[in-house]
């Protein structure tokens, strides 16, 4: 999440760098001026692009940094409302660029400079960067290669901003701290703006940031949403005609570019953790008075696709949070699918028969859009990019390992950190009844020897020991999972499987790094799991979506890769592989690193990969496909076109700041490279099944 201005600036004057003086004012009474200007005016909006947008202005006198003041207060700027300006001082001196952000390819830290600055810092082509280990001392050394050419008295300033910028973004446990412009003379550096980037996930062991955000609710409303209630809402229209109580960041994302794309205006995006969807109605019920609450209101649309979630469970739910929600006056549709759903739709037909259920995405759309008056669209988006797929697998035996990803199989024997947690117990069944080799679990409990038919051990080395496993599926919570990590490491364990969604940025820097000094295999952050369809499967990826065949998949997004893979299914098309690399930043496993494993596996004749905003892994894919050559078709689906700026929407690596990671650039990229670039779910499943019929069983 990206924080306003003045609170970066606050955040970088307590870590000792200067800021020009400023006051910030929430209507007009301004009251007396920091110095005798220039002054400027910002908006302060969490955002970036402010000054293109036409929210930042440059005033010379009382007089018109009023006027500037009025025009902003109240109006709305990249979609969010400015409800405050921050005022200031203009700066003096020249102009520089300084940023360090997390970089989750190499497990560290990214610095860079440039000696411009200023708002068209990304086509001046002047900056420089440098990767470096995640501490300080090391930026700091990088920072003086890159600062050499200045004159000495200017290179000690930098530095002193650069140390201390490094030190803000590690304590405060930061992706990104940014000073654009930096502001140079002799005098010192002074910082012209402030672009800060916290770690929702970090926030419990960040009072400092937690008091930021509870100090402004107006103007972190999604934050505080998510903080407080523990999942993701976020409103993208206030006119919005449909509401969405979903699951899934990643097809949440695709169902808002999907309405839009059919002529219908979503109301909101909406993540409620899939683990979340039991034992209360609390979270549906609140999600449902938020939606409620907008008189545009029309339809409202229900989207579960259940890998952990019971739906059995999830209907009693759903059904009690319609029955106290009397301001819900519109048709709702519910489309539901995965374990659980036929009761569910038993529950919901006794208790709330207007409720119309389906398992059918297509149907659960159309349903919506004649709710609210909107036609059928008569074809879906086009592809981008390669041609009709032709491939001839190369003759070869299995080989899954290396790349990337090592050799498993059913007899790998696995064991369940967290065997004896509800999930923990409920899904090492589910594993074992797949066919999946669960020969123990961990737990910190001491009244408990055995869990879902297998023992039950204190520590990972005594689990090893006794089973031999090489493998790990780890259910801890996310601050606990740095900590099962490093257990599991220190076991021997070789593959790692993490499933909690929310690791802290930082934490994931060092689950990275040891698991590549160990030399292991680490899937995760929040990763649904991986399959050998008809072999093997780790974590939770449902059972109605596996079917062995053709096509190997790579997701950041669960919920969307279940809906690619049952359609598929569905379709008499299955898999050879599916490997589910999670949405957050930092993460094990990335697209990169299975491409090559995937065109080296003689039973995959097609890939899909399915990305959605936010990072640069799907434009490290396209780059890694255009030095292999497209050996394999490659078929891609990116959601995200709606998705708003400066937001994560839902995963922690969905977040679109100042055009990067943007779906463009993803689609432009990857279709350079020879893939077939895809705008929604119906296209790329409709692609897919016409370019491989003849291997439909």
């Amino acid at each position: 999440m990206l924080l306003i201005e003045a609170d970066g600036k606050a955040l970088l004057a307590e870590h000792g760098v200067a800021v020009p003086a400023g006051v910030l004012v929430a209507d007009a009474a301004i009251g007396d001026l920091p110095g005798d200007g220039p002054w400027m005016v910002k908006a302060q909006v969490p955002v970036g692009g402010r000054g293109k947008a036409g929210g930042v202005v440059r005033c010379g006198s009382p007089h018109d940094v009023a006027a500037a003041v009025h025009r902003m207060l109240g109006s709305r700027l990249k979609g969010h409302q400015v409800d405050a300006c921050l005022i200031e001082q203009a700066a003096m001196g020249e102009e520089r660029y300084l940023a360090v952000m997390v970089d989750a390819a190499s497990y560290g830290l990214r610095l860079i400079y440039s000696n411009q600055g200023g708002v068209d810092i990304e086509q001046l082509g002047s900056a420089q960067g440098r990767l470096c280990p995640p501490h300080a001392g090391a930026v700091a050394e990088a920072l003086a290669e890159l600062i050499a050419g200045e004159p000495p008295l200017w290179r000690s300033h930098v530095a002193a901003v650069g140390r201390s910028l490094a030190d803000l973004l590690i304590e405060r446990e930061l992706a990104l701290a940014e000073i654009n412009p930096l502001f140079i003379s002799d005098a010192g550096c002074v910082a012209g703006d402030a672009k800060l980037v916290v770690d929702l996930s970090a926030v419990e062991r960040q009072p400092r940031i937690a008091a930021l955000i509870e100090t402004r609710p107006h103007t972190y409303v999604d934050a505080v949403r998510k903080l407080t209630e523990g999942f993701d809402y976020v409103e993208l229209d206030p006119e919005g005609e449909i509401g969405l109580v979903t699951t899934g960041a990643g097809l949440s994302m695709m169902l808002i570019d999907e309405l839009t794309a059919r002529g219908m205006k979503p109301l909101n995006f909406c993540d409620i953790r899939t683990g979340q969807m039991r034992g209360s109605p609390a979270r549906a019920m609140r999600v449902l008075e938020w939606i409620t609450s907008r008189p545009s209101l029309r339809a409202v649309l229900v989207s579960v696709f259940a890998g952990i979630t019971d739906l059995a469970e999830f209907g009693g739910l759903l059904a009690t949070a319609i029955e106290q929600t009397p301001a819900l006056r519109v048709p709702v549709v519910a489309r539901l699918v995965g374990r659980g759903a036929p009761e569910a739709r038993r529950i919901l037909a006794e208790r709330q028969p207007a409720v119309f259920v389906t398992e059918d995405l297509e149907e659960a759309l159309l349903r919506v859009g004649a709710a609210v008056g909107v036609a059928p669209s008569p074809h879906p988006p086009p592809a981008r990019g390669g041609g009709v797929a032709s491939f001839s697998p190369s003759p070869g035996g299995r080989g899954l390992g290396g790349g990337g990803l090592p050799a498993f199989s059913k007899s790998t024997p696995v064991i369940v950190q967290g065997i004896t947690g509800r999930m923990g117990r409920t899904h090492a069944a589910l594993m074992h009844a797949y066919g999946t080799n669960i020969v123990g679990g961990t737990s910190t409990r001491t009244d408990v020897s055995e869990a879902a038919g297998v023992p039950v051990f204190a520590t990972c080395r005594d689990a090893v020991l006794a089973t031999a496993a090489i493998a790990s599926v780890a259910m801890a919570p996310p601050l606990e999972t740095l900590a099962a990590v490093e257990e599991a490491l220190a076991a021997g364990i070789r593959l790692i499987l993490t499933v909690a969604e929310g690791i802290p940025l930082h934490d994931a820097l060092k689950i990275g790094r040891a698991v590549r000094r160990a030399g292991a295999t680490w899937i995760g952050g929040s990763t649904p799991g991986m399959a050998v369809p008809g072999e093997i499967k780790l974590g939770f990826l449902p059972d109605v979506c596996l079917r062995p065949g053709p096509f190997a998949i790579m997701s950041k997004s669960g919920t969307l890769s279940y809906e690619c893979g049952y359609r598929l299914a569905l379709a008499g098309l299955g898999q050879s592989i599916w490997v589910g690399v999670g949405g957050d930043q930092v993460k094990g496993v990335r697209f990169a690193d299975l491409l090559p494993v995937f065109f080296a596996d003689p039973r995959t004749h097609a890939i899909i990969l399915v990305g959605e905003v936010g990072g640069s892994e799907e434009e490290e894919c396209a780059d890694t496909l255009a030095h292999l050559g497209v050996r394999k078709p490659l078929y891609a689906l990116i959601a995200g076109r709606e998705a708003k700026e400066g937001v994560s929407m839902g995963h922690a690596g969905a977040l679109v700041l100042g055009g990067a990671g943007t779906l463009a650039s993803k689609m432009q990229r990857l279709a350079a490279a020879g893939a077939r670039v895809f705008g929604s779910i119906e296209a790329i499943v409709g692609a897919c099944v016409h370019d491989f019929a003849s291997m439909r069983t």
